[in-house]
């Protein structure tokens, strides 16, 4: 925990050492851009917009990945009941326990799953390409943000990572496997037709 401890003081030093007006204010803009009632609603209009068109699937993908995502990383949070850091000053109040930091675990979930969405499309390998830099970038930058912010350690960041990764694994699996069945199906009817 001695390491750990260092880590996390370290980070926090740096975030205040490296604040200037302009830095909060786009930091302040990542995070929240993930707050994770924000990405909650997200998946809400995605379903909704999605639900009569041939792109439901993937609006239904989002949903479950955003809200079942929010409802693990509470459950966690409640577990561990770990405070916020009170070494420097906090630019941001949250109402929440500390460890794992739901902000980098919801980014990871939403921009992982958009990269892998994009990974498996027929889309030029340029554009997947720019879009799995920008969905790491993103992630980043908002779990940086929440350092920065003094709202969490780097230790509860690096943990919301981690624990994203199962998550964003089980739904990219799952994903795969709904794609697989139904080309499948299409094949097999067409075949059928012949």
């Amino acid at each position: 925990t001695e390491g750990v401890t260092r880590f996390d003081h370290d980070g926090l030093r740096l975030a205040l050492a490296l604040r200037t007006p302009r830095r909060t204010s786009i930091m302040r803009f990542a995070s929240n851009s993930a707050r994770p009632d924000v990405m909650s609603y997200i998946g809400a209009l995605a379903l909704a917009l999605t639900w009569r068109t041939s792109h439901r699937p993937k609006g239904v993908l989002l949903a479950v990945a955003l809200s079942g995502g929010a409802g693990l990383i509470g459950l966690m949070k409640q577990r561990y009941g770990r405070e916020r850091q009170t070494l420097i000053e906090a630019l941001v109040r949250e109402g929440t326990f500390s460890f794992p930091s739901g902000h980098a675990f919801i980014s990871l979930t939403f921009y992982g799953l958009i990269s892998g969405v994009h990974l498996r499309s027929d889309r030029s390998f340029a554009e997947k390409t720019a879009v799995c830099i920008t969905s790491a970038g993103t992630t980043l930058l908002i779990g940086s943000s929440r350092v920065y912010l003094g709202a969490h350690y780097p230790s509860d960041v690096l943990a919301g990572y981690a624990a994203a990764v199962p998550w964003l694994t089980a739904l990219l699996i799952a994903n795969s496997q709904y794609e697989d069945r139904v080309e499948r199906r299409a094949i097999a009817a067409a075949e059928a037709k012949k």
